[in-house]
């Protein structure tokens, strides 16, 4: 049987384009944000209106719409008026679809229309007699609209329980509640309890429905003459390329910065672009990546974008094409300036007390008044930390594989690094290579955290204007974490080792920190001593044995990176060693 697509309340009084400081039309209205997020900035060839345009263009997949449809005069419908006010009343342009969408959702001969008067909708009957005609039990059905946390769950519950629809799911990017924390909330419960699938991509929402899917149709049409797009690493032909066009396809010119990316497959550029007038947009910040990472950034990114404000973008567009896709981001603040990551401005930094200084100053503006939004609000809760940081029997054998390889020879006994005896983390490895680590709960702080923080994540312009890409792991979690990233990239990536004296230098601050000694001088003394008074700030008098093991976990990654040189991952091994030989001792195990 086809599958089949349920719309829910697509109506002006839940939905209808609003300007950014218009008040809300009711109390029901799921805000300006939402709105716009939905119906994107032309309702008529936005989210919602693409998804209604490819079903409609199925030969064979239904589609139900339900719409609030009320009467003032129906004693039975007293008591919802009297809860959420007058809204969606029969006649009103505020029950009416909004513009846009009107059409798709009524001059169709697979389109049913269903007017609902209560809050369970499944209590009418012409949606029941629908959904038994239209669906069997293995039928997929997706469902998209407003509430998520109230119609889009009830509706989930009942095709799940009482009509026993098991092929259940729902698109993030078209769902949407007053609040963001109860719309995430709900989405949690689906996944976790309702066990219905989230759908983060519009264009895969519409493959699972069967539907034809324009990411797949921009495939197979030519890459668009305009705009003329500058960006010497995309050469002609690239997929990139064509989706650059596609983001820009109102313009003449558009010339891209890149601003990161390179390892993972990503790209980020700053823009430059060009109307078809010739007249200068603003600027831009442009991902592009695999078409699962860029839907999931997305979602993650709106859950802390209210918390991070002008300093987080605002998505202005998605573009998929085939397996790949494009975010486009625009910044509040973000001028013409030259704007540059925060890596590539210490490494640019001169050398001297002023500069240093100057530094410092900067990653605690950052931390302060950036990020401090995003560790703001924090709980305490209890982590088994060497599961939470990925401390498992199936990575030990790598890591230690990888240390040999770094360490240039077999790892027995001391080590020998820049010159200093360096404990050999064997010991340690094996009893998490075997399941032996002692792992019991332990309370530390929780916050929002964003998930992969390093410094070329970190955008900042002359006027100290500062902004953060990249929410692919934006998640809550242990409020320590980012800034244990932060310190791993210091000390391995950003702090240059040039000689043997240098490497002798840096392991013995390894070592120091890891009895916890004081800091060292100079630049990356007074970075690590801002990061360290976050880091007490942070857990809040909570074990700091936690942060060692964020330290241990990202050091250990670190003698994969191809941007540290060989002194650095010496270095990073250095810290390994000394790390893991002191969680070693307080489990237990044995050094030899």
């Amino acid at each position: 049987m086809a599958s089949l697509l349920i719309t829910q309340c697509l109506q002006n009084d839940f939905l209808a384009p609003l300007g950014r400081l218009d008040p809300l039309p009711n109390p029901l209205h799921v805000g300006w944000s939402e709105s716009l997020r939905l119906l994107g900035e032309d309702p008529s060839r936005g989210p919602m209106a693409t998804l209604l345009r490819a079903c409609l263009e199925d030969g064979e997949l239904s589609m139900i719409h339900v719409r609030d449809w009320h009467d003032l005069s129906d004693p039975d419908q007293k008591a919802e008026i009297e809860l959420f006010g007058a809204h969606c009343v029969q006649g009103t342009t505020g029950s009416e679809f909004v513009v846009g969408l009107h059409d798709a959702l009524t001059h169709h001969p697979r389109s049913y229309l269903v007017d609902s008067t209560s809050l369970n909708d499944t209590l009418e009957g012409n949606l029941s007699g629908l959904v038994e005609r239209l669906s069997g039990p293995e039928t997929r059905i997706g469902v998209v609209g407003v509430w998520t946390d109230v119609k889009i769950h009830y509706l989930l519950y009942e095709l799940k329980t009482r009509f026993q629809r098991h092929s259940l799911a729902v698109c993030s990017a078209l769902v949407a509640s007053r609040q963001r924390r109860r719309h995430f909330e709900a989405l949690e419960h689906f996944k976790g309890v309702l066990r219905v699938q989230v759908i983060d991509s519009v264009s895969e929402f519409l493959e699972w429905l069967g539907a034809p899917s324009p990411a797949r149709e921009q495939l197979s049409h030519p890459e668009p003459p305009a705009p003329e797009v500058d960006c010497p690493d995309l050469e002609p032909g690239h997929p990139y390329r064509h989706l650059i066009k596609l983001l820009f396809r109102d313009c003449r010119k558009v010339e891209l910065a890149p601003l990161g990316g390179g390892f993972s497959g990503a790209r980020v550029y700053r823009t430059s672009s060009q109307d078809a007038l010739g007249y200068r947009q603003a600027p831009f910040v442009v991902k592009l990546d695999r078409r699962d990472k860029i839907a999931t950034e997305r979602v993650r990114f709106e859950q802390v974008e209210n918390i991070l404000g002008s300093n987080a973008p605002q998505v202005r567009e998605v573009v998929d094409l085939g397996e790949v896709s494009g975010l486009k981001y625009t910044y509040a603040t973000m001028g013409v300036r030259p704007v540059s990551t925060l890596k590539s401005w210490l490494e640019g930094l001169p050398a001297g007390a002023e500069h240093d200084a100057r530094a410092a100053a900067v990653l605690d503006e950052v931390l302060e008044n950036v990020l401090g939004r995003l560790y703001g609000h924090r709980t305490s809760e209890r982590f088994r930390f060497f599961e939470y940081y990925s401390f498992l029997p199936r990575y030990a054998a790598s890591t230690l594989e990888r240390a040999r390889n770094v360490y240039g020879e077999e790892l027995s006994g001391p080590l020998c690094i820049g010159g200093q005896q360096v404990p050999d983390p064997t010991p340690f490895y094996r009893a998490a290579q075997l399941g032996l680590l002692i792992d019991p709960e332990r309370e530390s702080t929780s916050s929002w955290i964003h998930g992969d923080l390093n410094y070329a994540n970190i955008l900042l312009d002359e006027n100290s204007n500062y902004w953060i890409i990249d929410f692919f792991h934006t998640a809550y979690g242990h409020a320590v974490q980012d800034l244990a990233k932060l310190e791993n990239d210091l000390k391995f990536i950003l702090t240059p080792l040039a000689t043997p004296h240098d490497l002798e230098r840096a392991v013995a601050v390894e070592a120091s920190l890891a009895r916890g000694g004081g800091l060292i001088e100079g630049r990356e003394g007074l970075l690590l001593a801002v990061l360290r008074r976050w880091v007490n700030r942070l857990l809040e008098g909570s074990e700091p044995l936690s942060y060692e093991i964020a330290l241990l976990r990202y050091a250990a990654h670190t003698l994969s990176f191809d941007e540290s040189s060989l002194l650095q991952k010496k270095r990073a091994l250095a810290s390994i060693g000394f790390l893991s030989h002191k969680l070693a001792s307080q489990q237990g195990i044995s050094a030899q």
